[in-house]
């Protein structure tokens, strides 16, 4: 797993939470 990758899913997981 790369770290790049880790930020990219907690930013998505971040915006889907903020948008819901």
């Amino acid at each position: 797993m790369f770290p790049k990758f880790n930020i990219f899913r907690y930013l998505f997981m971040d915006t889907i939470l903020y948008t819901y």
